[in-house]
């Protein structure tokens, strides 16, 4: 990965002060992350999950391209990442949650709790299923 941009304080404080109403929504229950030289809408760390929040920019083509390098570099790492888009943040924030909490009690192979190879599957079939929109 490369070095952290000078500036990512600043800049998780400025999107921190701008946020979405999704995001807003969603915070309430989670928290903003930065994770090497990018800043995550959420993370957990015990489950090595991202969650991202996805609005219209996020259909845009080159926040896509940025989008997969940065989701790249984070599966490098060994995260995995849950997109949800605005949308289901709004009109249906149960259903949401219940998806993390699902995917927070699965079993790892690696140390009991966490993701399973499935729950890796079934995240990258959501965001198969998000580009397909």
């Amino acid at each position: 990965m490369t070095p952290y941009p000078h500036n990512i304080t600043e800049r998780a404080r400025e999107l921190r002060r701008r946020q979405t109403s999704a995001e807003e929504l969603l915070w309430q229950h989670l928290r903003r992350h930065r994770i090497g030289k990018y800043i995550v809408d959420f993370y957990c760390a015990e489950l090595n999950l991202v969650v991202e929040l996805e609005g219209d920019i996020h259909k845009k083509s080159l926040q896509r391209e940025y989008d997969k390098r940065r989701f790249d570099e984070f599966e490098i790492l060994g995260l995995s990442v849950f997109r949800v888009r605005n949308e289901d943040v709004f009109e249906n924030i149960e259903e949401v949650l219940n998806r993390i909490l699902t995917l927070s009690l699965a079993p790892s192979p690696t140390c009991g709790r966490g993701m399973s190879r499935s729950d890796k599957e079934r995240v990258r079939e959501q965001d198969r299923q998000f580009k397909s929109k």
